[in-house]
C-alpha cells in the first residue's frame, strides 16, 4: 500500500501534525508514506522524514491507495481525485464532494488540541484501511540533529557574541496571532538583567516592524535574523529557554527538546487548548490573558473592554514564575 499524508498551511500546524505520523508508521509498517507540506519546511522534517520512511513530496500524484488530509487544502484535494480513498476533515460544504470518507470536526470550538483533532482523523482513516480502532497514543518526537545547520547556528550566535547558555526571544508571529507590544518586550528583557537574552526573528513584515521597534529602543540587543529554518532551529536546541507567542517556532523548539514559555492571546481562534505545543520532549508552559475575550476570529480591538489585554499581563513575575518551576522540575 502507499499513501499520502498532507499539511500544506503553517509550519506550527505541521509540527502538530507528527504525532500522526509516527502514529501511521507504527500501525501501517508496510505502508510507503508520502508527506506533501510546503517545500519551506521540508528542512526541519526531513531527518524525521528519513528515519521514519516518510519522503516529502513536492505535489500529489495519482499513485497512491489512499490519502490523509489532515488540512482542508481544496487545491491539493482535487489534483488527487483519482486516489481511491480521500479522507479528511468534513466540514465546509465542498469537503462532502471531494472527500469520500472522513470524520466531522469543528475545530473551531477549539475543545482539544489540534494534535489530537490530526489522530483522531488519522484513526478514522486507520479504521478504513485496516478495519480495526487502534490506540492514539504516541511516544513524545524529538527532532534529529542536522549537523551542518548546527555548525551554522553556533557561528551566528559567536557573532553576536554569544558563546555560553542563553534564554531567547522570538516576539513576532509573522501576523498570525496577537503578541505584546515592543515595550512589553522589552520590560521583559530588561526585569531578568542577569538573563542573556538573545533575539531571534521571522522575515515578515510583521516581524520586521517589531525587530525595528525593538532596535529603536534599545541598540545594544543581541539579534538572529535571516537565519533558515533549520538553523534556526539547531540555535533553538542550544538555548536553555524559549519565550514566544503563539508561533511556528514556539512548536520548533518544543520538537527539539528545549524548554518554552508561550504567550498566548485569549482570542478563540488563537486558543491556548488548541494551540499549546504538544508531542514533543520539550517541558513548558502558557500563560494567556484570562479574561473573557469578545474575539472569535480575531481580537475586536478598542470595542473589548479588556483591550489590550497582551499590555496588561504582569508578564515578567509570571515568567519567572515558570522559570523557576522549570528549575525545579528538570533544571534550566
Amino acid at each position: 500500500m502507499r499513501a499520502l499524508v498532507t499539511r500544506t498551511d503553517r509550519l506550527g500546524d505541521l509540527l502538530l501534525s507528527l504525532p500522526t505520523l509516527e502514529y501511521l508508521r507504527r500501525e501501517l509498517p508496510g505502508c510507503e508514506i508520502d508527506f506533501l507540506c510546503q517545500p519551506q519546511y521540508v528542512e526541519v522534517i526531513e531527518g524525521f522524514a528519513q528515519a521514519q520512511r516518510i519522503k516529502p513530496v513536492e505535489k500529489a500524484a495519482a499513485r497512491y491507495d489512499a490519502a490523509l488530509f489532515l488540512f482542508f487544502d481544496p487545491r491539493i484535494i482535487w489534483s488527487t481525485m483519482k486516489i481511491p480513498l480521500r479522507c479528511g476533515i468534513y466540514s465546509k460544504p465542498l469537503s462532502f464532494i471531494l472527500l469520500n470518507s472522513g470524520k466531522f470536526q469543528r475545530r473551531s470550538r477549539a475543545d482539544k488540541s489540534e494534535a489530537q483533532y490530526n489522530l483522531e482523523l488519522a484513526q478514522r482513516f486507520l479504521k478504513i484501511v485496516t478495519g480495526k480502532i487502534l490506540d492514539t497514543h504516541v511516544c513524545p518526537i524529538t527532532l534529529p540533529r542536522n549537523e551542518t545547520a548546527a555548525e551554522a547556528a553556533k557561528k551566528h550566535l559567536q557573532k553576536v557574541g554569544v558563546t555560553d547558555s542563553f534564554v531567547l526571544l522570538h516576539p513576532g508571529t509573522g501576523g498570525s496571532a496577537l503578541t505584546p507590544s515592543p515595550e512589553q518586550y522589552l520590560k521583559l528583557i530588561e526585569s531578568f538583567g542577569a538573563l542573556p537574552f538573545v533575539i531571534s526573528i521571522g522575515p515578515s513584515a510583521h516581524d520586521q516592524e517589531i525587530l525595528a521597534s525593538l532596535k529603536k529602543r534599545k541598540s545594544s540587543l543581541k539579534i538572529l535574523e535571516g537565519l533558515r529554518l533549520n538553523v534556526l532551529m539547531e540555535v533553538f536546541r542550544l538555548a536553555s529557554l524559549l519565550i514566544a507567542p503563539s508561533t511556528g517556532p514556539l512548536h520548533l523548539a518544543h520538537y527539539v527538546g528545549t524548554k518554552t514559555i508561550g504567550l498566548y492571546a485569549p482570542v478563540k481562534s488563537q486558543d491556548k487548548g488548541r494551540w499549546a505545543p504538544s508531542g514533543g520532549r520539550g517541558k513548558g508552559f502558557i500563560l494567556s490573558p484570562e479574561v473573557a475575550c469578545a474575539g472569535i476570529r480575531e481580537c475586536v480591538g478598542s470595542s473589548c473592554r479588556h483591550y489590550y489585554c497582551m499590555d496588561e499581563m504582569p508578564w515578567a513575575r509570571l515568567i519567572s514564575e515558570k522559570i523557576n518551576a522549570l528549575r525545579t522540575v528538570s533544571g534550566l
